[in-house]
C-alpha cells in the first residue's frame, strides 16, 4: 500500500516580501516546520503537505494577526 513519512526541518531567512497581507519587514525569522509526505508503491510522492507556525512567524516579524475573513 501507500507509505507515509514525517519530516521536521528548520528554516531561517529574512522577510523580504509580503506575508499574509503585510508588507516586508526586513526582519529575520527562525522556525521549525513539518512535512507529511505520502508515497505510492513505486516510491513516487503522491501527496506533500507543509505545516508551519504562522503565529510564530508573525511574532518574530512583530506583525499583528490579521483576519482572513
Amino acid at each position: 500500500g501507500d507509505d507515509w513519512a514525517v519530516s521536521e526541518i528548520e528554516l531561517q531567512g529574512t522577510n523580504t516580501g509580503p506575508y499574509i497581507n503585510n508588507t516586508s519587514t526586513g526582519k529575520p525569522i527562525d522556525l521549525k516546520a513539518g512535512y507529511l509526505t505520502r508515497y505510492d508503491k513505486e516510491g513516487s510522492i503522491i501527496s506533500l503537505k507543509l505545516f508551519i507556525d504562522s503565529m510564530k512567524i508573525m511574532k518574530q516579524l512583530e506583525l499583528e494577526p490579521v483576519s482572513l475573513n
